[in-house]
């Protein structure tokens, strides 16, 4: 009767870690179903889809790590046209660097759409109640044929508890919401493997990009398998993709996506495989 009151506990104990496997997990206040889906046919493969505005600029400052500074002298877009960011020629360096800070709006489901309730994030019900979850990049070189050197680039995301970033549209702003992009705390460190051009309209000054990151670092580091997020994203310098203005300081219209797998959280994992190895105890003592 002792081991049969024992097993049953451990089923217990195993189908409950089974239960929370299954469920949405927390990482740093960041809330997704690791089992979701996205109802298409076929289904997508990831299941942490995360969308953002953003912008960008160009500067001939290089960002490092952790620092957006060079929104205080972004260039217009058309001194980087004039210094070859129209796609002519080899890979000799224009003299500017990319940098840019954005925002997720939502993650996975998009009745947690965190715009419909509060532009700033932090709303209840949303992947991020009572935070906001952004995203920081810098230390891209702008060749003259458009490729962008990576060997000082970087990329991280960030969770904040104080909601207080928005994109920057002037130089009037410049000095205060790109730091508010990156004063939380690192949810994901990242680090560039590639970043190309994938539809071009008008040179460096309106495009489609897509990147894909090694996961190196962060709280939600050990939550993805494999460590890679895949990234696609476009924006444009002007009114709309081909009307650019060539006074143009940051980009509008940015927009774009973030994929790839995640797991439960360690802990959950460790739950669910004490409660088999628990059977299997009990199984053996039987």
């Amino acid at each position: 009767m002792k081991y049969l009151k024992t097993l049953a506990a451990a089923s217990v104990l195993a189908m409950s870690g089974f239960a929370a496997q299954a469920g949405e997990i927390n990482v740093g206040g960041v809330v997704w179903d690791p089992d979701w889906t996205d109802g298409g046919d076929p289904a997508s493969e990831q299941d942490f889809i995360g969308r953002y505005n953003f912008t960008q600029w160009y500067s001939t400052v290089s960002d490092p790590l952790g620092s957006l500074g060079s929104a205080t002298s972004a260039a217009t877009i058309g001194d980087v046209l004039a210094a070859g960011g129209l796609g002519g020629g080899p890979g000799d360096s224009t003299g500017y660097f990319l940098s840019g800070a954005g925002e997720f709006y939502q993650v996975n489901d998009p009745l947690n759409d965190v715009t419909i309730a509060d532009p700033f994030g932090g709303a209840l019900g949303s992947f991020c109640p009572g935070c906001e979850l952004t995203f920081a990049f810098g230390g891209l070189e702008l060749f003259d044929d458009l490729s962008f050197d990576l060997t000082n680039a970087w990329a991280r995301i960030y969770v904040d508890s104080s909601p207080d970033f928005a994109i920057p549209v002037s130089t009037l702003n410049a000095g205060t919401m790109p730091a508010n992009a990156h004063d939380g705390n690192v949810w994901l460190d990242l680090s560039f493997a590639d970043l190309q051009f994938t539809s071009l309209i008008s040179g460096a000054a309106s495009g489609f990009v897509s990147a894909t990151f090694n996961i190196i670092g962060g709280q939600a580091a050990d939550n993805f398998d494999p460590a890679l997020l895949s990234y696609n994203g476009s924006a444009y310098f002007g009114t709309n993709p081909i009307d650019i203005n060539l006074n143009s300081r940051f980009s509008s219209g940015g927009n774009g996506a973030v994929l790839a797998n995640t797991i439960p959280e360690p802990g959950i994992l460790f739950m669910f495989g004490a409660g088999l190895l628990g059977l299997r105890l009990m199984r053996r003592k039987a």
